[in-house]
C-alpha cells in the first residue's frame, strides 16, 4: 500500500519530547509547529515538551505514551538542567530570578502547575542555586546526558518508532548521533537567535528573558519547522543521518 494512503487510513499519533521548543501545541496567537504537523495528518498529539525541564523528565513523560505513539519528535535540551523529585524546571538561568518572584508571592502559578506548595518551590529553587554554585560537576551532567540519549535511542529502536531529532543547544547531543532517525544540522537556539539578530544586545537579552514567541519562533519559522517535519514523514525517510539541511527550510 502507498505510504501516504496508509498514513491517511490510520490515525497518526505523534509525541513531541523535549523542552520549551516543543512545549506549545496550540493555535492561539498563531499556529505552533506541532499543531501544524498534527493538523496536516489529522493526527493526535500524545505528548508535548516540558518548559525548562531536564531531559530525564521529558523522557519520563514519553514512557507513558510510547506504546501508543507512532512518531516521536525530539527537541533535546541543555544537559545542565537539574532533575528533581518535584519535577520543577531548574536551570542555571532561572533559579535566582524565580526565587525572587516566589519570595515576593508573585509566582503562585508555579506551585499550582506542579501541585506543590510555594514553600516547596522556594526551597527547591534555593537548593538548586546552591547546587549550581557549590556542588555541580558539569562534566557529570554532560556524561549523564549522553547516557540518557543512548538509552532513549535504543528504546526507540526496540519499539520500532519513527523519530526526528533536533538539538536545542550546542551541547545538547554531547556528540551523540542517534540511530533511530535523522537529526538537524544546526541547533534550534541558532534559529531562534536568527530572528532577533537585528536587535541590540540589550534588546535581545530582554526578549529572550521574556520570550512571548510560540516555541521561541515567529509565525513564519513555526511554519518552516512544520514543513520540515511534514516532508520527512511524507517521504518516510527516517534513516539515521546528520543531513537534514536547515537551509532548505529556513532563511538566514
Amino acid at each position: 500500500m502507498d505510504f501516504l494512503k496508509h498514513l491517511k487510513s490510520n490515525e497518526m499519533k505523534i509525541a513531541f519530547c523535549g523542552d520549551s521548543f516543543c512545549g506549545d501545541i496550540t493555535n492561539d496567537n498563531y499556529p505552533s509547529w506541532p499543531y501544524l504537523v498534527a493538523k496536516e495528518f489529522n493526527g493526535t498529539i500524545t505528548g508535548k515538551g516540558l518548559n525548562g525541564n531536564a531531559l530525564f523528565h521529558s523522557y519520563e513523560e514519553l514512557l507513558h505514551v510510547v506504546d501508543e505513539t507512532d512518531y516521536v519528535v525530539f527537541c533535546i535540551t541543555d544537559p545542565h538542567r537539574i532533575a528533581n523529585r518535584h519535577r520543577l524546571p531548574i536551570t542555571v538561568a532561572n533559579t535566582e530570578y524565580l526565587v525572587d518572584y516566589v519570595s515576593r508571592g508573585e509566582a503562585d502559578w508555579i506551585a499550582r502547575k506542579y501541585s506543590v506548595t510555594n514553600k516547596i518551590v522556594e526551597k527547591t529553587l534555593r537548593a538548586g542555586g546552591l547546587y549550581f554554585t557549590d556542588l555541580m560537576s558539569f562534566e557529570f551532567h554532560d556524561m549523564a546526558q549522553k547516557g540518557i540519549l543512548m538509552q532513549i535511542d535504543n528504546h526507540m529502536l526496540e519499539k520500532g518508532k519513527k523519530c526526528i531529532w533536533f538539538s536545542c543547544f550546542d551541547n545538547s547531543m554531547q556528540g551523540y548521533i542517534p540511530k533511530s532517525g535523522p537529526i538537524i544540522n544546526t541547533t534550534l537556539t541558532n534559529l531562534a537567535f536568527s530572528e532577533v539578530k537585528h536587535l541590540s544586545p540589550k534588546e535581545q537579552d530582554e526578549m529572550l528573558f521574556d520570550d512571548n514567541r510560540v516555541n521561541h519562533f515567529n509565525e513564519e519559522n513555526n511554519k518552516n519547522m512544520a514543513n520540515l517535519i511534514i516532508d520527512v514523514i511524507k517521504n518516510d525517510n527516517f534513516n539515521s543521518r546528520e543531513n537534514i539541511k536547515i537551509e532548505d527550510y529556513f532563511n538566514d
